[in-house]
């Protein structure tokens, strides 16, 4: 099995994504899924994320991967900072610190050198506690101080509270950073916040997103007599105080584009590995989360008359597109989740993490703030939305490109990997990653 709930759940995570908050201090009538989703996680005072400040746990001190016999010494190690912090989740940059964020900077500062651009400038959508800037910064200053001089790092994030952690833990690492690094407390799908990043839209720039593509808000439709019906949710039902689904006809803009991008009941994408060991994530799922409904995949991939669209990515896309037509995007996510107890392609798996113990729900209408909810990437979806966005919407000609491959070939080619071997040959950064895939999007404007 490619990825078994304990890592889904470990690393999926993050404290803040960059899309679009459509809360309100009260639930409207009626209003489509993403509002809804996007309540449940991020509700500026009852959000899963804003209610629970300690949600994304912080490893304090890099873990010594070569000191461990093998895979059953990393499974000990990394249950014992889940019990020890009391934590729900643990990203890979914090787990594979600093080792995870050199492999980014390795591949941006070879692109750019590639590039032959003489400024490194980096927005990070969702930055967690600040440990893959700091780490990007640290390797740049260490092994190109030259381009360190030259370098700019911005995160965009829906958090106020994290924007501050993330200074305060960059400028520990290096009282320098503090001059290079910058936060906007933002949405990322707001043209306007990328408004002004970029001086005067010219250079190149380097945008990363890590694990937030699975806690963007997402759409819902269903086919009915053959026919695509997109979903809203009510709540004018004593009966159903978490809402109700109604459907009604295709009206939303983001839906219909999502829709037009890609067949998304044609495609298969990520099952195949499912059937794949899993390490360490088995012996997670085991140990920690008893509430599993165990490894049987996903529902969700049987069921073709519901589709869960990305609205949201998309939004955050448009507004790339126009406010930074120069770019490269990158993002790494999972292509596929197990244990999902919802119907439809693409469903998400929805869980409250207590006491290191999981209880999935068989729905996503669950009150504001009581489960995480999150989404697999379909990145052949992903890379026909980005190149029809980035092809129609940037007013600059320029050529687009967008390509994907499993996370285990990019941290082959940009990780130490003898910093994360453990005495027995075991790699968990490589071994660990089975069902999680990077994208790469690239706008060029320049001839």
């Amino acid at each position: 099995m490619a990825l078994t709930r304990g890592l889904a759940q470990s690393f999926g995570a993050r404290g803040a994504w960059g899309g679009r908050l459509w809360s309100s201090s009260s639930s409207p009538p009626c209003r489509l899924v993403r509002d809804h989703v996007a309540d449940v996680l991020a509700h500026p005072s009852d959000g899963y994320f804003s209610s629970r400040p300690h949600v994304v746990g912080k490893v304090e001190e890099p873990l010594s991967f070569k000191t461990m016999i093998g895979k059953s010494g990393y499974d000990y190690k990394v249950r014992d900072l889940y019990r020890a912090r009391g934590t729900s989740w643990l990203t890979p940059a914090e787990i594979f610190q600093p080792y995870y964020g050199q492999a980014v900077a390795r591949y941006l500062v070879q692109d750019l050198l590639e590039r032959g651009e003489q400024e490194l400038r980096v927005c990070e959508i969702g930055g967690g506690n600040g440990t893959l800037a700091a780490n990007v910064l640290d390797y740049v200053r260490s092994r190109h101080p030259d381009l360190y001089e030259r370098t700019k790092y911005t995160v965009v994030d829906v958090s106020k509270a994290l924007c501050e952690r993330q200074e305060l833990l960059v400028a520990g690492h290096d009282e320098l950073h503090s001059s290079r690094f910058t936060t906007v407390a933002g949405d990322a799908a707001d043209g306007g916040v990328w408004r002004g990043l970029v001086r005067e839209r010219e250079g190149h720039v380097y945008v990363l997103g890590t694990e937030i593509l699975d806690n963007l808000p997402h759409d819902r439709v269903e086919k009915v007599g053959g026919e695509w019906m997109e979903t809203w949710i009510r709540y004018d039902d004593d009966d159903s105080p978490n809402g109700r689904e109604e459907l009604r006809p295709l009206r939303d803009r983001s839906i219909g584009r999502c829709l037009e991008a890609f067949d998304w009941v044609g495609a298969r994408e990520g099952a195949g590995s499912e059937a794949e060991d899993a390490g360490f994530l088995s012996s997670l799922e085991n140990f920690l989360l008893s509430g599993s409904a165990g490894p049987e995949g996903s529902r969700g991939e049987d069921d073709d008359e519901v589709v869960f669209l990305p609205t949201a990515a998309v939004s955050i896309l448009e507004s790339l597109s126009i406010e930074i037509p120069d770019h490269t995007l990158v993002l790494i996510d999972f292509d596929s989740l197990p244990d999902v107890q919802l119907r439809g392609r693409n469903a998400p798996l929805v869980s409250n993490t207590e006491m290191a113990e999981a209880r999935d729900a068989s729905t996503y209408l669950v009150p504001v703030g009581s489960h995480d909810i999150f989404f697999p990437t379909n990145f052949s979806a992903l890379r026909a939305l980005y190149s029809g966005i980035m092809t129609s919407e940037a007013g600059t000609p320029g050529r687009v490109s967008a390509a994907t491959r499993p996370s285990s070939e990019f941290f082959k080619e940009f990780a130490d990997l003898q910093m994360t071997t453990t005495m027995s040959g075991y790699n968990p950064l490589i071994e660990d990653f089975r069902n999680t895939q990077v994208f790469v999007g690239q706008r060029t404007t320049k001839q």
